[in-house]
């Protein structure tokens, strides 16, 4: 199990993710945006990191997630989802992690890989639906972590599930492309 300060991390991602141009990767990957901003604190402390304003005229939230090493390179290729930001313990409730929040202000997740460079970009609600569907399968299948994240005098403990990137692509396009245990469904 990992420890990590709130405030030491948050300051880590945001300096690892402007050693990328995710400006450029948001742009090329988002049809109709027109300009990428970097969010302010009190949007980045709820999950907002970048702004990106639309031709439609609405703007869409990206959230970053920064990883250091990039375990594609070993064989690796996955996506931390975040089962829960704060575990349930001595009696207290917890709190679900992010990929399962449905309210969660956002349009997009942006994974990039630090050492690589590498990104992935996923629609955030799909990715919610798909999660909140196979989170105990995948749970049970594939690499969970637990970390301690501390700020100030309050400490947590939060997990994580490592899924296979093709496993999420997959699951996505089952869910939204019509096809149900491998069969595709007339409309």
């Amino acid at each position: 199990m990992n420890a990590f300060g709130f405030d030491e991390q948050l300051a880590m991602s945001e300096g690892v993710c402007e050693t990328g141009d995710i400006e450029s990767m948001i742009l090329g990957c988002i049809p109709g945006s027109v300009a990428v901003h970097r969010a302010h604190e009190s949007n980045d402390r709820s999950g907002v990191d970048y702004w990106v304003e639309h031709e439609r005229l609405r703007h869409l939230a990206v959230d970053v997630k920064c990883r250091d090493e990039d375990y594609a390179t070993k064989g690796f290729d996955d996506l931390a989802l975040e089962v829960a930001s704060v575990m349930p313990e001595n009696g207290r409730g917890g709190a679900i992690g992010w990929t399962l929040n449905t309210k969660k202000n956002c349009d997009y997740i942006l994974w990039l890989w630090r050492d690589t460079g590498r990104f992935c970009i996923v629609p955030f609600h799909l990715l919610c639906k798909v999660f909140r569907k196979h989170k105990d399968a995948w749970c049970r299948e594939y690499k969970t972590a637990i970390q301690t994240s501390r700020q100030g005098s309050r400490t947590w403990r939060s997990q994580c599930v490592f899924v296979p990137r093709r496993e999420v692509w997959a699951a996505i396009y089952r869910t939204s492309g019509g096809v149900t245990d491998g069969t595709v469904t007339q409309h």
